[in-house]
């Protein structure tokens, strides 16, 4: 039981240490923390800005690649540590929500990787910028989602552990 409550306190440390800021390639990114850098992304994404149009598509491939790898390693620490804790199906359904998260950020990067603005014209551009947006805007609303389950659940199995401990 206390390695259950162990467990349950790591994945609420990772999930409340919002840096607000990516982390480097190889640590993990938590729920919270690809929220925030979602979050940052989608607010920057503003259409129309052509002068800084490939800064920004380098920026968010970038921070993309580097949300997918921490979350895939948060994920597989999630993946391993739930099912004794929550069961077969509880933890089937958020690996589930894993897989969308990561199919959305596959679509994502494949959008980025295929769009190009060279000889479009500006409300061409725009549109594309748009779709950008939204995938942004879609994978923010997936990630709080599966974040806000996960918290729940979380404190849902302290108190029960903490209630059998007493």
């Amino acid at each position: 039981m206390t390695n259950h409550l162990h467990v349950i306190q790591s994945i609420t440390d990772e999930h409340d240490s919002i840096k607000g800021n990516i982390k480097l390639i190889g640590d993990t990114v938590t729920d919270q923390e690809a929220t925030t850098i979602l979050q940052k992304l989608h607010t920057e994404w503003i259409p129309g800005q052509f002068n800084v149009l490939a800064t920004r598509m380098d920026k968010l491939k970038q921070a993309l690649g580097l949300l997918d790898e921490g979350l895939k390693k948060h994920f597989e620490f999630e993946e391993t540590s739930f099912p004794e804790l929550l069961g077969k199906n509880l933890t089937k359904a958020l690996v589930i929500d894993h897989r969308q998260i990561r199919s959305e950020i596959d679509t994502a990067k494949k959008l980025l990787d295929k769009i190009n603005f060279g000889g479009l014209k500006r409300e061409a551009i725009i549109a594309k910028e748009m779709e950008v947006q939204q995938v942004i805007t879609r994978i923010t609303h997936i990630v709080e989602s599966h974040a806000d389950k996960e918290e729940i659940l979380m404190e849902m199995l302290r108190k029960a552990l903490e209630d059998d401990k007493a």
